[in-house]
């Protein structure tokens, strides 16, 4: 089963970058803008999802406590949180973090690793 990556990102030409260069590499990608579309989305495929991709600041709802809400219904789908600044990883709930920028292969890289479940822990993101 081909399983969708979920690109959830504010921005639109963030949201488009990361589309385009994850779709170059064979993944399947759904995309939000917001915290309510992509929680609808989980919720529609039942956690079925490769990977959430998600940005951590968002207005509505941090990247925390949406990778919580997530965790609580669907705790093996893997969410990766990008971050800006400075953010104390290991006290937030994403399953690995990317720190803002990063490089297309970063993020490719990071994205292959927890769709094979060899994912070995936390990025640093500070």
């Amino acid at each position: 089963m081909d399983l969708p990556v979920l690109v959830l990102e504010k921005e639109p030409q963030l949201r488009s970058l990361i589309r385009t260069i994850l779709s170059k590499h064979g993944f399947r990608i759904l995309e939000a803008r917001d915290r309510l579309t992509a929680l609808e989305s989980v919720k529609a495929l039942d956690g079925a999802m490769t990977v959430i991709v998600s940005s951590f600041s968002m207005p509505e709802l941090n990247g925390d406590a949406f990778a919580r809400i997530v965790k609580a219904d669907f705790p093996d789908t893997p969410v990766l949180l990008m971050v800006s600044g400075a953010t104390e990883c290991d006290a937030l709930s994403g399953d690995a973090f990317l720190p803002k920028p990063f490089l297309p292969s970063e993020l490719v890289d990071t994205v292959r690793r927890l769709q094979e479940n060899s994912f070995t822990g936390n990025d640093e993101c500070d």
